[in-house]
């Protein structure tokens, strides 16, 4: 049955088990019935679930979990694949974060299947190990439940729906090899490993040690807080998955980079038991160091053979780091084989064992050393590394990094020296050899070589670095991997078998042997490689160069996997280690390289079009730009005769239908062939407007209209000639087709010659043989032919239909050159008719200039001019006196706003001021009116305490009270019996008058005794005084008291006597000598009365107790139940605490959020108050700017006036000049003759002037529209009169006086306030109506707006 675990109980709970749904592991997320808000994947993460608060996405606010979507009828579930098979106890359901969106019931379901299966929702063999449990927000929850094993899929359901995290924690079933002696990982995870105690944990848990993968940064990994004490270090212990003999020990420190361990070491164990580790912390027990303490390097996998592992299977490693940092994983590969005993078989191996402790002993005489891959760190005790590092920090500490090349490169300074000892006599020199090495020999099919000899050499250290394949006397395939096996010197000055390690390098690595290391000769595996040697030698061939040793022991080198399959063995990548006859080929073969060949054909075929096509398209840009430029001048040709009509004539004269050239000359808008009509159209609906407006310009002239004369005779003659050109055109364009077909019929025979001509030159068709001319015309064409299956090659040119191939080839590309020339000529001619013919159609309808100045309508015009240029005198005049006017209202009404402005920024002041001090004195007496209440709550609350306390204190008195007297009357019964005990009769009577004090009672015996002895000193006297007068009379009174005594104890013996027998003469003779036993048995008789009488009395005085007490416990039930009531009630103030807690604290926050609302909007109303007071600012500088410029305008007016003044006189004295130079005209039309022959040999001049005549006219279009624009102001104001003048100013006046005043009251205040909801003024007194009396609506938008959204303007 579940169980609720308690949060403090995590460790001891879930200690031992693994987070089996972590993605780690591979869990991953089948289905889900909904994760809208947050998906499901969330559940997956090994780490806790962040707080995201105040984060929001496109589906709102984030969470780092499982939530879905709100109003679900039923249910939302999610089925989670575990990253393994294993058996689940227990979960970690979190809703932390989640505070009002949290799920409020879970429950979870288990399935056991296939773990390529996907199981639905309703699948039957679901199965519920988790009821429904409560949950609350923002809490965690964990839950413990019977094993349940071999579980592959976990359901999570959420009632009705919400958000949470879950955690599914068990144990692995561990999955191992089948066969014992096959290597594996016996700390992974999935193998049953489990770390079991770490040392420290800070940064990163120590389970992550064994996860599967490399990890994806520090975060999954172990790490340990950094350390000040000197000799520090951190551990971790791990449990294998099974006991095992240990092989290989991988270290990852992946991703960490600035701190990882300096070092580390690993101990290992062999224990049966359980060990608690968290009370040992590993210390005390009988670890073997497998692997002594050892350098590790950055960001990389360190793989090291362990040592003392010969014979032994261990259950337990320990990781130890030092002093402190973070490593990712650890692996201990080894095997469970029955091989490794703890003990061995014969005294022989037993030998074998203590003698090789490094190695595993797989016979009597052989030694097993495993091949691992080559690392700086484990490297070090033998040489050096040489190699670069592409992330340079994960190069080794030490290892100084500088850019050289201009940037271009990173150098790796001094990865290893060259070291030399030869004496000096021996004239050793440092150089440089190269070892061209052949592949391995003799690798046999389990992966194992055996290691036979080993060099070294005495004197200086050897460098051997890979080099790459190239052409000629290079390597064309060369190998990427070979052996380096090293070794420390013995006692003999041989290799120490005991230390022999080996590695295999990749082609990146470069290795330095110290000097006098033995090493195995250098060897490749699988292919030939050649290795540059960096050493200092004598080159005699002597001792002194090289020592070589065969080995004694047999050692055999264990490859990995993948340099032991077939394509390494034998020393060649080839099947039994031969290569094919690369002379044979075959059908296959030949058939590849035909396919291939064809292949190349087409692409170098698409590859000539794509050539020719770019060709075509930068041809067609060029001939686009050139219609463009063309297309642009006539557009500016005639923008400039229409503009120059406007000008001339009134605009109330013009038709309203203007051509438009914007859309007509976009020659974009008219490629495709279907908008030519368009083009046609544009240009006919243009043409009219032209003409219709010339006509209307020609109409002005007087009433003159043109009949006849040479214009009309030009108009023919243009016609006539536009006609021919036309035809010409047609001609030209029917020509243009026919070459263009001709072109494409070339094309098309040249690319089939172009093909023909590849396919022959390719080697594999010129090794088929000929076929006959039947077959050839009976099959189908290349492109949709098979290949045929390749013959040998003859030498023979090949002859196709009896024609040579080659011959033809040469021919059809001389006429495809020949016709591109003429192609090439043809659209030469083509574009040179079309820019004449351009260049004859603008001729025809732009007039030339002497045309346009002989002409009426020119001298008309000119006449026109003279008279606006008389008006705009006047005007000119008209505007500088307004002006005047102008600039003294402006002035004045400068002052006024000034004084406005300054007396409005007094009152501001004054009143900032008094708000201030007002705000402040609020903040002050709420201040104090808070701590006053504050004080008043918790004296109340303290008094409040203080009277419970007294009452309770009264209540307790008053039952220790009745307590105290219950005691006293037990104490008193104890007593009385005591003395009943005793037999004394006045003491038990004495303790039960209720007088406990036995002080009391002896002090009464004294008193009793002081009485008795008085009234006998007083007798005494008495005889004494009676004796001198009478002393018989004394003698007779002192013999008659002492015969009273006897009497009296005669008389009290006699009633004893008679209380026992009764009467005494009744009584036989023998009774005498029972005197002595009934002497005895009258004193029991007389204590068991006593006691009979104390336990009468005895008996009162317990009821009387009984009473007391059944008050006591009746006061004391009272007391509970009213504790009971006031427990209850203090509860339920608590509840209501909490409530109101949670009330106080929605509005608090409430508080918060409103006030951090108006703060903003304060914040948003200061900064546009601040805008506006910049705007307002930037306004006055543009209306002083603004001032100063209509200044300096008037002033450059002025210029403007004297320069028309200067320019008239010399209009008038040009105009003088052209009457005298109209005599002239006629001797220079001679000579225009004569210049028009020279006009041919300007026209290079001409284009070199273009530019510069393309300003100018754009500068005297400019010219032309402002000059239009003053001509029109001229006109308006020379037809108006002063009147009417007057009249515009009050219309003017009295817009902007509409503008300034309010528009709800109809003008009768101002506008100086504005709603900064809308943006619409009003006066102040409509304002604050609307707010007096509710109707807080905008009279313009109807917009609702509060007072605070009411501010006042300040125009300046």
């Amino acid at each position: 049955m579940a169980r609720r675990v308690p949060l403090d109980a995590f460790a001891e709970e879930f200690a031992t088990f693994t987070e089996l749904s972590s993605v780690a592991l591979g869990g991953r997320v089948l289905s889900v019935s909904d994760d809208f808000f947050a998906e499901a994947f969330h559940l997956l993460l090994v780490e806790s679930a962040p707080s995201l608060k105040g984060q929001f996405g496109p589906k709102g606010a984030l969470y780092s979990g499982w939530e879905s979507r709100r109003h679900n009828p039923a249910y939302d579930w999610c089925i989670i694949q575990l990253g393994t098979s294993g058996s689940v106890s227990g979960f970690d359901i979190d809703t932390s974060h989640f505070n009002g969106n949290e799920a409020p019931e879970v429950s979870v379901e288990v399935l056991s299947g296939l773990a390529s299966e996907e199981p639905g929702k309703e699948d039957p063999r679901w199965v519920e190990v988790l009821p429904k449990q409560a949950m609350g927000p923002n809490s965690r929850h964990l839950f413990r439940i019977p094993e349940t094993t071999g579980v592959n899929f976990v359901k999570l359901n959420m009632y009705p729906d919400g958000g949470d995290c879950t955690w599914v924690y068990g144990q692995v079933i561990p999955v191992h090899p089948q066969d014992p002696a096959e290597a594996f990982d016996l700390a992974h995870v999935f193998a049953g490993g489990r770390v079991e105690f770490t040392s420290d944990q800070h940064f990163g848990v120590g389970s992550n040690l064994i996860l599967p993968g490399r990890g994806k940064d520090m975060g999954d990994g172990w790490e340990t807080k950094r350390s000040r004490e000197k000799g520090h270090k951190d551990w971790a212990i791990i449990k294998l998955g099974a006991p095992g003999a240990l092989e290989q020990v991988e270290i990852d420190t992946a991703h960490f980079k600035g701190n990882f361990p300096e070092s580390c070491e690993i101990h290992a164990l062999a224990v049966s038991d359980n060990i608690d580790w968290a009370s040992s912390k590993g210390e005390g027990h009988e670890w073997t160091v497998i692997l002594p303490r050892t350098k590790l390097g950055p960001h990389r996998q360190h793989y090291f053979q362990p040592e003392n592992v010969e014979g032994q299977r261990y259950t337990h490693v320990k990781v130890t780091i030092h002093p402190d940092g973070g490593i990712k994983r650890v692996r201990i590969i080894g095997t469970k084989g029955e091989g490794s005993s703890s003990v061995p078989k014969t005294k022989e191996q037993a030998e074998v064992a203590d003698a090789a402790p490094a190695f595993m002993v797989s016979s009597v005489n052989t030694i097993s050393v495993p091949v691992l891959p080559l690392t700086p760190e484990a490297f070090a005790p033998f040489g050096q590394v040489i190699q670069a590092y592409g992330d340079h920090n994960a190069a080794p500490k030490g290892t100084k990094i500088t850019p050289a090349n201009q940037g271009s490169a990173s150098k790796f300074h001094k990865l290893s020296l060259l070291a030399s000892s030869y004496p000096v006599e021996a004239r050793a020199t440092a150089g440089i050899s190269v070892y061209r090495c052949n592949p391995l020999e003799g690798i046999s099919s389990d992966g194992t070589a055996d290691l036979k000899i080993m060099e070294r050499h005495p004197f200086t250290n050897q460098a051997f670095i890979p080099m790459g394949k190239g052409p000629g006397e290079g390597l064309a395939d060369p190998g990427c991997v070979y052996l380096v096996v090293v070794a420390k010197n013995g006692a003999d000055g041989g290799p120490d078998v005991k230390t022999v390690r080996a590695f295999v390098a990749n082609a990146s690595q470069g290795i330095v042997y110290d000097t006098a290391v033995w090493h195995q000769p250098m060897t490749v595996l699988g292919k030939a490689m050649d290795l540059a040697c960096v050493e200092t030698q004598v080159g005699d061939g002597g001792l002194a160069d090289c020592e070589i040793v065969e080995l004694e022991s047999a050692v055999r080198l264990r490859l990995p996997k993948e340099y032991a399959s077939s394509q390494f063995a034998n020393g060649a990548p080839y099947v039994n280690g031969s290569a094919p006859d690369s002379e044979e080929p075959s059908d296959v073969d030949n058939l590849e390289m035909f396919r291939k060949e064809a292949i190349f054909r087409r692409m170098k075929h698409y590859s000539r079009e794509h050539d020719r096509s770019q060709s075509r398209v930068a041809e067609l840009e060029k001939r686009k730009n050139t219609c463009e430029a063309g297309l642009a001048a006539m557009a500016a040709c005639w923008t400039q005769l229409v503009e120059a009509i406007r000008l001339v004539a009134k605009p109330e004269d013009l038709p309203q239908n203007t051509p438009n050239t914007r859309d007509l000359f976009d020659i974009s808008s008219h490629i495709s062939d279907d908008d030519v009509p368009d083009l046609v159209s544009a240009l006919e609906d243009n043409m009219q407007a032209t003409r219709n407006l010339v006509t209307k310009f020609v109409s002005l002239g007087n009433g003159s209209q043109i009949s006849g004369g040479d214009a009309y005779i030009r108009c023919q003659k243009v016609q006539t000639e536009c006609v021919a050109l036309r035809s010409e055109m047609q001609v030209i364009n029917s020509k243009l087709r026919d070459s263009e077909a001709q072109k494409h019929q070339l094309h098309e025979q040249l690319v089939a010659a172009q093909t023909a001509a590849d396919r022959l030159r390719s080697k594999t068709v010129q090794a088929i043989k000929p076929r006959p001319e039947t077959d050839l015309a009976q099959s189908p064409t290349e492109e949709q032919r098979k290949p045929s299956s390749p013959v040998p090659p003859t030498p023979s040119t090949p002859i196709i239909n009896g024609h040579n191939g080659l011959i033809e080839l040469e021919e059809r590309k001389f006429l495809a050159d020949l016709r591109e020339k003429q192609l090439e000529e043809l659209r030469k001619e083509v574009a040179d008719l079309t820019a004449s013919n351009n260049l004859l159609t603008l001729n025809s309808k732009v007039a030339p200039l002497e045309v346009v100045t002989e002409s009426p309508h020119y001298k008309v015009l000119m006449d026109h001019a003279s008279y606006l240029i008389h008006a705009l005198s006047e005007t000119q005049q008209e505007n500088t006196r307004l002006s005047e006017e102008l600039q003294a209202a402006l002035d004045s009404r400068r002052e006024w706003e000034e004084a406005v402005e300054t007396a409005a920024n007094e009152s501001n002041k004054e009143l900032k001021t008094m708000i201030s001090k007002r705000d402040a004195e609020n903040a002050r007496l709420r201040d104090q009116r808070e701590q006053q209440a504050a004080e008043l709550n918790e004296r109340k609350q303290k008094d409040s305490v203080k009277l419970a306390s007294m009452k309770e204190l009264e209540s307790l008195a008053e039952a220790r009270s009745a307590r105290i007297v219950v005691l006293e009357s037990q104490l008193g019964r104890h007593k009385a019996q005591l003395a009943a005990n005793a037999g004394n009769e006045n003491l038990m009577h004495f303790f039960f008058s209720g007088q406990l004090d036995d002080m009391a009672y002896i002090e009464e015996l004294r008193n009793r005794v002081t009485a008795a002895e008085q009234r006998a000193a007083a007798v005494d006297q008495t005889l004494s005084i009676f004796q001198d007068d009478h002393p018989n009379v004394v003698q007779h009174m002192e013999a008659e008291a002492n015969a009273l005594q006897k009497l009296a104890a005669a008389t009290a013996k006699l009633d004893k006597y008679e209380q026992t027998y009764g009467d005494l003469s009744s009584l036989p003779p023998d009774v005498a000598q029972l005197a002595e036993k009934v002497r005895v048995q009258e004193e029991e008789i007389k204590r068991l009365r006593l006691k009979d009488e104390q336990h009468v009395k005895e008996k009162t005085s317990v009821y009387s107790e009984l009473d007391q007490l059944s008050a006591a416990w009746e006061a004391l039930d009272r007391q509970v139940k009213s504790k009971v009531f006031e427990l209850k009630d203090m509860e339920d103030r608590v509840a209501k605490s909490g409530l109101d807690k949670a009330k106080s604290e929605n509005k608090f926050f409430a508080a918060m959020r409103d006030k951090e609302a108006v703060e903003n909007e304060r914040k948003n109303l200061s900064r546009n108050q601040e805008k506006q007071g910049k705007i307002v600012e930037r306004l006055v500088e543009a209306e002083k700017n603004l001032s100063q410029q209509v200044m300096s305008l008037e002033k450059d007016l002025g210029q403007v006036r004297r320069q028309y003044e200067a320019r008239t006189m010399e209009l008038s004295g040009c105009r003088r000049d052209i009457r005298e130079l109209k005599t002239q005209q006629e001797a220079d039309v001679v000579r225009l003759t004569n210049c028009k022959t020279l006009l041919v040999e300007r026209e290079k001049e001409l284009s070199d002037k273009k530019a510069e005549l393309q300003k100018v006219t754009e500068e005297l279009l400019l010219s032309k529209k402002r000059i239009e624009k003053q001509t029109v102001q001229l006109q308006e104001r020379a037809t108006g009169s002063s009147s009417s003048r007057e009249a515009e100013l009050e219309k003017e006046l009295k817009l902007t006086m509409n503008v300034l005043k309010c528009s709800a009251c109809k003008g009768a205040e101002f506008r100086d306030s504005v709603i900064i909801k809308c943006g619409h003024t009003f006066c102040k007194p409509c304002v604050d109506a609307r707010l007096s009396t509710r109707q807080r609506k905008c009279p313009a938008c109807n917009l609702p707006f509060g007072a605070g959204e009411v501010h006042t303007i300040y125009l300046q």
